[in-house]
């Protein structure tokens, strides 16, 4: 739970909880990384450190985007972006993943849902207490932006499915029903095609070993979805008919961005470069 809020309280519209959840996503950060430094990092209980490809691959990558400050746009912005990366990397694949060998992955799995279920539970219910829950017809709650929401139930969602099909309780099916239900509002078409196929990936692994189980929930997702792509809100919310040629204005973006390339082929502009060049 405190590893996830700042988290989500940084994309508030909220301003001060925006900003709140920004310090302490930076305080979660640090904190992480101290107790990696405490177990003298290593991993499993494991009396040596082990660093696997994948580790200095990453680590590689991130440290040649903190270089990359000296020739970004915005050098300081920069900086801040690519610690808190190696921050999260750090606090992600080895203080938390010291964690899950204490108490497993199934429990953490468990949690992580929990605790998404009651986030976008109070998320829908925010319809109730705040005033702008919308923006340009799609809900948002109370994120700054409706991308915000599908961006974060694209990875969420399909674990939850996963979480579902093992335990086959209530309460994990609740949870999805409410994941899902946030996603529809929200109306971000790339994070419902996401989750789509993230959803197929998972019922063909497991065609093998409940074939029966796979072609029921194949059966009722498509008639669900052949009612759902029939209503007025996935024409006017969803589907969104008069954005489709620009893609919500992005091929606007899409033609800026091959100015840019031209400009700085080598090594880009880096972060920075809406506030710097998108109006110009």
């Amino acid at each position: 739970m405190l590893y996830m809020l700042p988290f989500f309280l940084a994309t508030s519209q909220i301003t001060q909880v925006a900003a709140a959840g920004k310090a302490l996503r930076w305080l979660i950060l640090i904190i992480g990384c101290v107790m990696l430094v405490n177990s003298g990092f290593r991993r499993a209980d494991s009396k040596r450190i082990i660093f696997t490809w994948t580790d200095r691959i990453i680590i590689a990558f991130l440290l040649l985007f903190l270089a990359s400050e000296y020739w970004t746009i915005e050098p300081w912005i920069t900086a801040q972006r690519a610690t808190s990366m190696l921050l999260l990397y750090v606090c992600s694949f080895w203080t938390l993943w010291k964690y899950v060998d204490q108490i497993s992955e199934q429990v953490l799995l468990q949690r992580l849902l929990q605790v998404s279920g009651v986030i976008f539970t109070l998320n829908l219910l925010s319809v109730i207490f705040l005033p702008n829950t919308w923006l340009v017809g799609r809900f948002r709650g109370f994120f700054n932006n409706p991308n915000n929401i599908g961006l974060t139930l694209s990875l969420i969602i399909p674990l939850a499915i996963s979480q579902w099909l093992y335990t086959r309780q209530r309460k994990n099916l609740f949870i999805l029903g409410i994941l899902i239900f946030n996603l529809m509002a929200c109306g971000s078409r790339s994070s419902m095609l996401g989750v789509a196929s993230a959803t197929i990936i998972i019922l063909i692994s497991l065609f093998t070993k409940r074939p029966s189980q796979v072609i029921t929930a194949v059966v009722i997702a498509t008639v669900g979805l052949v009612f759902f792509i029939q209503t007025d809100f996935f024409v006017e919310q969803v589907l969104r008919d008069s954005s489709l040629q620009t893609a919500s204005n992005r091929t606007y973006f899409w033609e800026l961005a091959q100015e840019y390339i031209a400009e700085r082929p080598d090594f880009g502009h880096g972060f920075g470069t809406e506030s710097k060049n998108l109006w110009r």
